[in-house]
């Protein structure tokens, strides 16, 4: 559910950034869009939690439903558009973001948040490895190295 999360606000945002990114800027619009995207991006580089890439899925189907939403909302209860990228009276322009959001744009920020979540622990596996390793003299031929899983550095170093 948290990969879903992830993918879904960082979905929500760059979707919307970019449909009123030629439309409009305004102050309130990108300082809400890029703090959102910045905080996903820095939830999922600062903790450890899973990114799985099989769960792109999930991100599809809900962007399936929410396009299904708004065609329900605008054409069977008389409303405007909810985005002008999603508006039902133009039908050609419509499929542009109706297969290419849940085929291509998902898919891809999947891929990209997976690509991240690899380095990620990559580079936290490396310092897991590493931190705690410290040489126990200043010979360097010898190589020897002293870990502190077992011992606490004040008894391993007396």
């Amino acid at each position: 559910m948290k990969s879903f999360y992830a993918c879904f606000k960082q979905l929500a945002s760059r979707l919307f950034f970019s449909v009123r990114f030629f439309l409009e800027i305004d102050t309130n619009s990108i300082l809400k869009h890029y703090i959102n995207s910045v905080f996903v991006l820095l939830n999922l580089l600062l903790t450890k939690k899973p990114y799985r890439i099989l769960h792109f899925y999930i991100p599809v189907i809900f962007s399936a439903i929410y396009i299904l939403f708004s065609l329900v909302y605008q054409k069977g209860f008389n409303q405007n558009a909810i985005y002008s990228a999603l508006d039902w009276n133009n039908v050609p322009n419509v499929f542009l973001y109706v297969f290419g959001v849940p085929l291509g744009f998902v898919p891809l920020l999947t891929l990209l948040l997976y690509t991240i979540t690899v380095i990620r622990d990559d580079i936290g596996n490396l310092c897991e490895k590493n931190i705690w390793r410290e040489p126990i003299n200043t010979n360097k031929n010898t190589g020897t190295y002293l870990t502190f899983n077992s011992t606490s550095s004040m008894e391993a170093a007396i």
